[in-house]
């Protein structure tokens, strides 16, 4: 699945180059809303049942937390049962969309919404590449990108800005043995690549969610297994930090549609050496890029909110 998706990238990437050339000649115009920014709808997605929906508190929510000094901000989970109506959506002065292109709170805005007034904004999580129509594009009026690798394809809409970092504020070093020589973070799904750790000498704590699926079972219990494996299920945002310190090195050996970037800039932050492989660039990026916190994610978040002004 990742050759076709690098062959795919690399395609959106010349074509992403052309379209720009071609946009300074025949440039299109977005909604054209303008107007100073009060309120303010976070739309994003997080399952009911999942053990993350009262815990989530990584670098885009302190973000968020931050940004509430200067706006009246509302978190709309799509996952709750709420309706939510246009009437409803167009009350605010700007959405800001965290979402993967074609997924979640991205897909129920462009498919349902399709004629919104409000300014729109999305913080793309993850790497699924975007719309060929440059006008699904420009259904937003920024987008925000979490790594160099990914931006080329995203080169072509008018207003693109970088948007990333870790909740330091939550992350603590703690001075405590360093009894597993890894620690690997990700859910057991095929894109996470987690049956790799399988392979690695010395000992490894694992933490990560179960699906329920042949998949994920066969992979918790083959590393459940193994005497140099502790599994750990999910753990809470403020826990975290403290089983991250008790290991030497981070491993996530995702591919690149695997994630894995916060937990490197996390363990970054907490002093350990990274571990990816080879032929995954995006994570190789942030092995040494700058280690961008809350605030910076704050105010770029801002800076894009502010250019559509």
């Amino acid at each position: 699945m990742d050759k076709r998706y690098l062959i795919k990238y690399r395609i959106y990437c010349v074509y992403a180059l052309f379209r720009r050339i071609f946009n300074r000649f025949f440039a299109v115009s977005n909604n054209g809303v303008h107007g100073a920014i009060h309120r303010v709808a976070v739309l994003y997605s997080i399952p009911l049942e999942s053990p993350r929906l009262n815990t989530w508190n990584d670098g885009f929510v302190q973000a968020v937390n931050l940004l509430k000094s200067k706006f009246d901000i509302t978190m709309i989970n799509i996952e709750s049962k709420v309706h939510i109506k246009e009437e409803y959506l167009n009350s605010f002065d700007f959405l800001l969309v965290k979402s993967n292109w074609n997924w979640g709170p991205d897909l129920l805005l462009r498919q349902k919404f399709p004629h919104l007034k409000v300014r729109k904004g999305l913080a793309i999580a993850g790497v699924s590449l975007p719309p060929l129509c440059h006008r699904q594009m420009l259904y937003y009026d920024v987008l925000w990108y979490e790594t160099k690798w990914y931006k080329p394809v995203i080169s072509h809409h008018p207003n693109i800005y970088h948007a990333f970092g870790v909740n330091k504020a939550a992350l603590e070093i703690v001075n405590c043995e360093k009894d597993f020589d890894y620690i690997s973070i990700g859910a057991f799904l095929p894109h996470k690549r987690m049956e790799k750790i399988a392979a690695l000498k010395g000992k490894v704590l694992v933490v990560g969610e179960r699906y329920g699926n042949a998949y994920s079972d066969k992979i918790y219990h083959s590393l459940s297994s193994q005497p140099n494996c502790t599994v750990l299920p999910f753990v809470k945002y403020e826990k975290l930090g403290e089983y991250i310190c008790r290991a030497r090195t981070m491993y996530i050996p995702a591919t690149v549609n695997g994630g894995g970037e916060r937990a490197i800039l996390e363990a970054r932050a907490l002093g350990l050496d990274i571990k990816v492989e080879p032929d995954n660039p995006k994570l190789r990026e942030l092995i040494s890029c700058e280690l961008w916190d809350e605030y910076y994610y704050k105010e770029q978040l801002l800076n894009g909110m502010l250019s559509i002004r």
